[in-house]
């Protein structure tokens, strides 16, 4: 069995270190929202290729990981989000299987190019990026969580750790975007292709 693995859903360049997994930890339990040990989650900046020291306020945003839509739903506050989960179970550091739960938020209500249940790929386009729900500027949101999936319900195996069940996902974050992956795939295939053209009209004009 493979170790979890999660690609950046933003386009590069992006700013990856703003409001780290638990940071501000004095804030959020000033919220009473039940995250008593911090920031649950990775919040990153899509800046502006043009202009490196701005940010975009609307950006696309990919699946990190192969999986299916589990939901697309609205919090109290008014953030709207997407909630995956991994087609099977992958290891934690510590060798633990687990199915995974990466979540999504701060997204545009009308924005969604997935449906809850479709099956979605690395690099697969999901919607756009946004500032809804409890956000002060424009910024995606992402927390990922081990657990099981029962009867098609995702049961968190950490529940009360402080977070909502959410782990620190820096140690299986990849060096590649989404983005990233999906065009090299593609580019990959397309060559393929070319090859196999190639080869078909050599084979043709030897005849």
């Amino acid at each position: 069995m493979k170790i979890f693995e999660i690609y950046h859903e933003l386009r590069k360049p992006s700013k990856h270190d703003y409001n780290n997994f638990g940071d501000n930890v004095e804030l959020y339990r000033s919220l009473n929202i039940g995250l008593n040990n911090g920031h649950n989650g990775q919040d990153s900046l899509a800046i502006s290729p043009e202009k490196s020291v701005y940010t975009l306020a609307l950006f696309p945003i990919y699946s990190g990981i192969d999986g299916w839509v589990y939901k697309i739903s609205v919090d109290s506050k008014g953030g709207w989000g997407i909630e995956l989960i991994t087609n099977e179970k992958r290891l934690d550091i510590n060798g633990q299987p687990y199915f995974w739960k990466v979540r999504y938020w701060h997204m545009v209500k009308d924005s969604f190019s997935v449906k809850v249940g479709q099956k979605v790929g690395i690099g697969d386009y999901l919607g756009l990026g946004d500032n809804t729900g409890l956000s002060r500027s424009s910024h995606v949101h992402r927390d990922s969580k081990p657990g099981d999936v029962q009867n098609d319900i995702f049961i968190k195996t950490f529940p009360g750790n402080g977070y909502y069940g959410a782990v620190d996902d820096k140690p299986y974050l990849q060096t590649m975007s989404a983005f990233e992956v999906r065009t090299a795939i593609q580019s990959i295939a397309e060559a393929i292709e070319r090859l196999g053209r190639q080869i078909a009209e050599f084979i043709k004009n030897r005849k």
